[in-house]
């Protein structure tokens, strides 16, 4: 299974998003981005926090659909930020 998007689409989304996030959570849950891949191979990405959420369309291809994961916001972030315009796939090994 495989994700493609672009750095620059991704981070310019997870950032805009992002900001919803407070340093302290009550849940560790709210420390990460949602990721949805929905029947029609969309990805949606979902930020909250006690108070509400806020999701995204991300422009990029998945070839498989209804799968979902979390990950760390912050850790995130900082990596997109490291790295230069490049596609970046996700690959997920079953």
């Amino acid at each position: 299974m495989e994700i493609t998007v672009s750095k620059t689409a991704l981070l310019d989304k997870l950032k805009s998003i992002g900001r919803i996030i407070q340093p302290k959570n009550s849940l560790p849950a709210y420390d990460n981005f949602l990721f949805v891949i929905d029947e029609f191979g969309i990805i949606l990405v979902t930020a909250g926090e006690e108070g509400g959420r806020i999701s995204t369309n991300i422009d990029g291809t998945a070839d498989f659909i209804s799968y979902s994961f979390m990950t760390n916001a912050k850790t995130l972030l900082d990596g997109l930020k490291e790295i230069t315009e490049q596609p970046l796939v996700y690959l997920k090994r079953n």
